[in-house]
């Protein structure tokens, strides 16, 4: 019920954030008036609140160097005419250093502006029917849907008008220019693959039939460490999606929290009433009786194997893998040509890559940016995601897009995967989250850690998240992991997933099979022990771990595992088999947060020397194990 919203409301209405107060004194239309007059005197005549704020409701956004701005440019649907690409790709080229990059909603960024050039950035933009208004701050995002929707086999509703009817609701109209409390993410889905993200949005609209009828389950509540929760709501075509979308945006502008910014997604008014009180509220605001819950179709990740969807009319599209989205001007003229010469458009991705739709086999070899992008076309940068980093966004804490490229190029010669194999990395340079790192098959969130003395750049390493029917955020399952350590345990999470998996097998599929079957800390344990120790031989992941059998049995089990890596009649053999048992394991349970503590407890169960657990002659760094392992071993 409306009311539940308004006492929720009321309770968190208590004082209103720094920036819901910079909203009440002024209209972010004033900034836009005075662009050409911010052109015309320079950068230093620009307001901090409207480099800090305003200039956001449009798209514009201050980078870390004066007068260097990233400009944020809404693409409905993702779709670009030849003619688009090309003038969005000449726009590059003449302001903005020949760069674009493609984003994770489905849109492209200009970087390196000028506070001058920005009104005919701006008009250009305009002349063919692209703008960046809304793209940044309290405002409703680029929607997303799947970039073949009206052409891939798997695709049952055609979405790209319902996308046009909702945005033309809110787009560059005052009344919703950045009056939201936070920002708004919508994603609908009409095939069976998930190629919209649609799970990790405010407002999904998911594939779904009832009665024999197709539609969409209504999905709410997702942002950065939570999926979307499902609704008992279902609707069957274009009208009904479009009233219900205006209801819940309708909702979350006059209900929606404004004290704690780091607490007022839509997630946040969803836990406060529940998702029953705001299915109520739902139907008594827009005086409509929607339908309950079908059932939920969409059921395969995004998964890119050879770039290549056969379409409905039998042409094809092609993917062009665009690392970490790092494009050109250059290259979109060129992707533009080969549309306009087949007959196609190309289509933006939010797992920033692009097809081009409507090729034939016989193109991919015609064309020079097929070629081009064609040794990218692997599993470790088929499908990996990254947000901008610290170059280039004040929140980023490593430089996030050449982190994620250098661990794509070091896995591809180090541990090289068949073509069939399918792996998602999704990289985000902090925990604002912007590389959605939460749904990748393995995700990195940015840290700075500590690493002989010095502050250097590294990632939280998380694994498990899953896109599809029964979508979740992944796990942590390594702290702060210098980067160069990063590389290593990824590494040897690739060489289990390359000897164990099954044919076809995607990493999701044996995580699922194998991995799940492990707590978290013994898996962290294998990885770091590996890695402490690549002389021995490497402790290894086993069918159906027999975690059920308890943390003792376990701590046992890792126990003897080590000591059988001690070559047969070692005169430590004998500690070693002593010591699995030993009662002061017990209080090292099954976390392993630090080397010292791993260290420590290796000693022990090996008994490398009476040294490794001598009180006062301990050793002081894990460098020297390895050392005396080494001599002990000869």
């Amino acid at each position: 019920m409306v009311a539940d919203l308004i006492e929720a409301f009321q309770h968190r209405s208590k004082k209103l954030n720094k920036i819901e107060k910079l909203k009440s004194k002024k209209s972010p239309i004033d900034t836009l008036n005075k662009l050409e007059e911010y052109a015309k005197n320079g950068y230093s005549s620009i307001p901090k609140e409207d480099l800090d704020f305003f200039l956001k409701s449009f798209g514009i956004f201050d980078r870390n160097e004066p007068n260097s701005f990233m400009m944020r440019v809404r693409v409905p649907n993702g779709k670009l005419t030849p003619h688009q690409a090309k003038r969005v790709g000449e726009i590059a080229i003449k302001y903005g250093q020949d760069y674009i990059d493609i984003t994770t909603r489905m849109q492209f960024q200009l970087r390196f502006l000028k506070i001058e050039d920005i009104p005919a950035v701006l008009k250009e933009l305009d002349e063919i029917g692209l703008s960046p208004f809304q793209t940044g701050v309290d405002n409703i995002r680029t929607i997303i849907t799947d970039p073949l929707n009206q052409f891939a086999k798997d695709s049952y509703i055609e979405t790209d008008d319902i996308v046009l009817e909702m945005t033309k609701f809110f787009w560059k109209k005052p009344e919703w220019l950045s009056v939201l409390p936070r920002k708004f993410n919508i994603g609908i889905n009409g095939s069976i693959a998930n190629r919209a993200n649609v799970f990790a949005q405010d407002l999904g609209f998911v594939l779904a039939s009832k009665n024999g009828e197709y539609g969409f389950n209504l999905y709410l509540g997702g942002k950065v460490g939570e999926t979307a929760k499902q609704t008992n709501i279902f609707v069957k075509n274009s009208d009904e999606v479009v009233l219900l979308f205006k209801t819940i945006i309708t909702l979350f502008r006059d209900y929606g929290f404004r004290d704690n910014r780091n607490k007022n997604r839509l997630f946040y008014l969803l836990q406060a009433v529940g998702i029953e009180k705001f299915e109520e509220a739902i139907r008594e605001v827009s005086n409509y009786d929607f339908a309950t819950a079908g059932t939920t179709l969409v059921d395969i990740e995004n998964q890119n194997r050879d770039g290549l969807v056969e379409l409905k009319n039998s042409r094809y599209a092609k993917l062009v893998i665009v690392p970490s989205g790092i494009f050109s001007g250059s290259d979109m003229v060129k992707a533009s040509q080969v549309a306009d010469e087949v007959g196609g458009e190309i289509r933006l991705t939010y797992d920033q890559n692009l097809y081009i739709v409507g090729v034939t086999k016989d193109d991919l070899s015609k064309y020079e940016i097929f070629q081009k992008y064609g040794k990218f076309d692997n599993p470790y940068f088929q499908n990996m995601v990254a947000c901008a980093g610290s170059k280039e966004c004040p929140y980023g804490v490593i430089e996030n897009k050449p982190d994620a490229i250098k661990l794509a190029n070091y896995l591809s010669e180090n541990v090289p995967l068949e073509n069939n194999s399918i792996v998602r990395f999704h990289w985000s340079a902090c925990p604002k989250g912007c590389g959605i790192h939460g749904i990748g098959d393995i995700g990195f969130e940015g840290v700075r850690v500590k690493q002989n003395g010095e502050s250097v750049s590294g990632a939280h390493i998380f694994i498990g998240g899953k896109m599809g029917k029964g979508a979740r955020e992944g796990k942590r399952l390594i702290k702060s992991a210098p980067l160069s350590d990063v590389n290593i345990y990824v590494s040897n999470l690739m060489k289990i997933y390359r000897e164990m998996k099954n044919s076809n097998e995607s990493f999701s599929e044996f995580e699922n099979r194998v991995l799940s079957h492990y707590p978290l800390q013994v898996l962290e344990f294998i990885l770091k022990f590996n890695r402490a120790f690549p002389e021995l031989a490497p402790l290894k992941v086993i069918e159906n771990f027999p975690a059920w059998k308890g943390e003792k049995y376990i701590i046992e089990y890792l126990g003897k595992e080590i000591a059988k890596r001690l070559p047969k009649g070692h005169k430590f053999e004998a500690v070693a088999q002593k010591m699995w048992s030993h009662s002061s394991m017990d209080k090292f349970c099954l976390s392993f947060p630090k080397l010292d503590k791993i260290r420590r407890w290796i000693m022990d169960i090996c008994g490398i020397a009476d040294k490794a657990i001598s009180k006062e002659n301990r050793y002081s760094s894990i460098s020297e194990v390895i050392k005396e392992l080494e001599r002990v071993t000869q």
